[in-house]
């Protein structure tokens, strides 16, 4: 417990023994004891807490992961959507240009 060894526990209890006495000692064993165990609770309510919030932010990823892959995939969509409106407005426009030119030359040579 606390990393404490034998030896050093040893040493402890004797000095409290000499310090304390023998009638004050159980008391202040038992205090001890207690202020290890509220220790030990506060301690495991706030890795609790902190499992809870880590818990929540992971979630919270995910979330905004899914939600960045739906938004770029969509984009994607939108950009595929506009190269193949393109491609068509290049086509249409080639198109034109040459029934244009077709006509052109058609007055060219009735002149």
């Amino acid at each position: 417990m606390f990393g404490i060894g034998t030896t050093e526990f040893i040493v402890i209890a004797i000095v409290l023994l000499i310090f304390a006495g023998p009638k004050q000692l159980p008391g202040l064993l038992h205090k001890a004891a207690e202020i290890i165990k509220q220790l030990q609770n506060t301690s495991r309510d706030l890795r609790n807490q902190i499992d809870e919030e880590l818990k929540d932010i992971s979630k919270t990823k995910s979330e905004i992961d899914k939600e960045l892959i739906e938004n770029a995939n969509r984009i994607y969509g939108a950009i595929e959507e506009a190269d193949d409106e393109l491609r068509d407005l290049k086509d249409d426009l080639k198109s034109t240009k040459n029934e244009i030119n077709g006509e052109l030359e058609k007055d060219d040579g009735k002149d």
